[in-house]
């Protein structure tokens, strides 16, 4: 099953959970991810979902200027693994879903 791309947004409530929002195309994940905001990887298959966040991070960062990150403990219990910049622009993340871990 494909990877869907969604808009994303990071809770403020300390439960570190992302909500996905209205599904996007791979193309509009990428501008998204460039213009600073968060987006969100799903689907079934955990290792597909974390390669197509990378490869959104690469598409819309400078060559290396990326990083992977686990889900931080910082935001909440709920966080999810993500790409973003080293040095940003751009702000936020590509956060993806993993076998344990999901969008709300």
């Amino acid at each position: 099953m494909a990877c869907s791309y969604h808009e994303a947004v990071l809770a403020t409530d300390g439960s570190g959970d992302v909500t996905k929002g209205a599904g996007i195309g791979r193309q509009i994940a990428v501008d998204r991810r460039k213009a600073g905001n968060d987006v969100v990887v799903c689907g079934a298959d955990p290792k597909e979902n974390r390669r197509e966040a990378r490869e959104i991070e690469i598409a819309a960062s400078d060559t290396g200027n990326y990083i992977l990150h686990g889900a931080h403990s910082s935001p909440g219990a709920n966080a999810l693994n993500h790409y973003q910049a080293i040095a940003p622009p751009p702000h936020g993340h590509c956060f993806y879903e993993t076998k344990g871990r999901k969008a709300k």
